[in-house]
């Protein structure tokens, strides 16, 4: 006899939470050569002179789950929570310094898919 979890159990995305504990380190290294290459001087743009002393998202990855999946009248919607709760180090220095050592959210990322073809694009 096959058993399959449970739609809760699979509603957890613990898989995805897995790869995604795996992946972390480098998507954090990713983010910080965007933040340095890319955000900072758009950033100087407003504020001449800031910059990053440090720039981490910390070790703790967000956490993705439970995802839900409902039919509308405009099509498919998926809503998946996200929780984030960083132990980041971000740090600034203009004059002085200054920075975040936890960043914490929460929310749902909602994707509707609407006006679905059937055609490949």
């Amino acid at each position: 006899e096959i058993v399959y979890p449970s739609l809760e159990v699979m509603n957890r995305l613990d898989w995805l939470n897995s790869i995604m504990a795996q992946l972390w380190p480098h998507a954090n290294k990713a983010i910080n050569k965007m933040a340095i290459e890319t955000i900072l001087p758009e950033i100087r743009a407003y504020v001449p002179g800031i910059s990053f002393t440090d720039f981490s998202l910390g070790d703790t990855p967000p956490v993705l789950g439970p995802i839900t999946s409902v039919q509308t009248n405009k099509g498919p919607t998926t809503e998946v929570t996200v929780l984030f709760h960083s132990d980041c180090d971000i740090q600034l220095q203009l004059g002085a310094s200054f920075g975040l050592k936890t960043l914490q959210f929460s929310g749902t990322l909602h994707v509707s898919m609407e006006q679905i073809i059937d055609e490949i694009p």
